[in-house]
């Protein structure tokens, strides 16, 4: 056990700008390392199954948290700011990228059949890849909050924040990805 595992995100922030200007990473590997999992997961629903997208919007989503830590708030929770980092890098990296609808068509689908081909049982692989098929029915914003309020259950305050948006709109689009959720699986033959 290192010496920064005990301090909060806010302490190791503070370590991190105390000793950078003697090139110590200590304190931010330990950021990286308490919140990677999180942040690849978030990125991987946004990109899909491009993992080189992924990998480096992971990267990218990083640099951008060192370079901008001098402006962290310590009355804020530092993962609601690294998740809407990451939304940020993944929307520029759409923005840019030709292979944006591509990449949302197959990224819940993509990602269930993976997770999936460990299962033998045929019936959950099935419906998984129903599911999977009834995620690509949603926009990026739909997707973002289902998987903000479902996977990592935050709340809509804190998913709001993450998103740039109203918890009204938040609220909104959740309900939108639900209705859309239902058509779809309806229209798939598994009435909810």
């Amino acid at each position: 056990m290192t010496e920064f595992q005990e301090l909060t995100d806010a302490e190791l922030i503070q370590r991190c700008l105390e000793l950078r200007e003697d090139g110590a990473h200590q304190p931010f590997e330990e950021l990286y390392n308490r919140h990677v999992r999180v942040v690849l997961a978030f990125l991987r629903r946004l990109l899909g199954q491009d993992e080189h997208a992924v990998l480096d919007a992971l990267q990218e989503s990083f640099v951008r948290l060192y370079r901008a830590l001098p402006n962290f708030k310590q009355d804020r929770a530092l993962r609601p700011w690294l998740l809407t980092i990451a939304r940020n890098v993944s929307l520029d990296y759409l923005k840019h990228s030709s292979r944006n609808e591509q990449c949302f068509e197959q990224s819940a689908m993509d990602q269930l059949a993976r997770d999936s081909s460990a299962n033998e049982n045929r019936q959950a692989r099935e419906l998984e890849e129903m599911l999977g098929q009834a995620l690509q029915s949603l926009n990026v914003d739909e997707r973002a909050i289902f998987h903000l309020k479902n996977e990592l259950e935050l709340t809509f305050e804190q998913a709001s924040e993450i998103l740039g948006c109203s918890v009204r709109t938040a609220k909104y689009r959740m309900k939108a990805a639900l209705e859309r959720l239902g058509r779809e699986l309806e229209r798939l033959g598994l009435g909810v």
